[in-house]
């Protein structure tokens, strides 16, 4: 049996049984452990750093996210820039067939850069004013990309010209016939190209145009 004795200094042998109702230890136990459960649950110490851990991630994701944002508009603008760079090259290479087509000087460096409808067999194209879509028509596309029906531009090696006619004195195509009396209308088609395989302007851009000249028929 469990006894409590008296404090120091007191009669030896007097002790007195202890009290009956007291908890088994074992009880005890338990309830410590429920206790200590419960303030694990409510304990807040770390939670800051836990909240930051997570800010910190998020921030993190968000600038990966904005830094390859900012990588693809880089390269969307200075595709946009090759492209108007080298669209403004094909279109000085168009210019510069039309102003040939204009003094009539149609070979240069022995290239004739203009062929007749019949020649390159594509009249059915031209009846009643239907133009070739040359950039999408692979084979006509082939055709002015080839060195020997193209003139070079002198603005770029890369950038060529060349057109089909003249349409008009055979009574086909835009254009064609006389507007009054001994003045006659004749129309080409006109292509001017920048094709370039490597860098730096790398790129395909093809333009074209209907040139109509009014001369006298005499």
């Amino acid at each position: 049996m469990l006894r409590i004795c008296r404090p120091h200094g007191a009669w030896p042998g007097t002790c007195k049984p202890a009290a009956t109702n007291m908890p088994p230890l074992q009880g005890l136990n338990s309830e410590i452990t429920t206790m200590k459960k419960l303030d694990f649950l409510t304990n807040e110490d770390g939670f800051v750093l836990v909240v930051a851990m997570i800010m910190l991630v998020f921030l993190s994701l968000l600038g990966v996210a904005a830094t390859n944002t900012s990588s693809l508009e880089i390269q969307i603008a200075a595709n946009e820039r090759t492209y108007k760079k080298n669209f403004y090259k094909a279109e000085a290479a168009l210019r510069e067939a039309m102003q040939k087509i204009n003094s009539n000087d149609w070979t240069v460096s022995g290239v004739d850069f203009v062929v007749s409808p019949k020649d390159l067999g594509v009249e059915e194209f031209l009846i009643d004013g239907t133009l070739i879509d040359i950039k999408k028509d692979q084979v006509m596309k082939a055709w002015l990309l080839n060195e020997a029906n193209h003139e070079k531009a002198s603005i770029s090696n890369f950038a060529g010209y060349a057109a089909i006619g003249p349409i008009g004195s055979s009574g086909m195509g835009i254009g064609a016939g006389n507007l009054i009396q001994g003045v006659q209308s004749i129309t080409f088609l006109v292509f001017g190209f920048y094709h370039k395989d490597s860098e730096p302007d790398r790129g395909e851009v093809i333009v074209d145009a209907g040139l109509r000249i009014i001369r006298s028929a005499g």
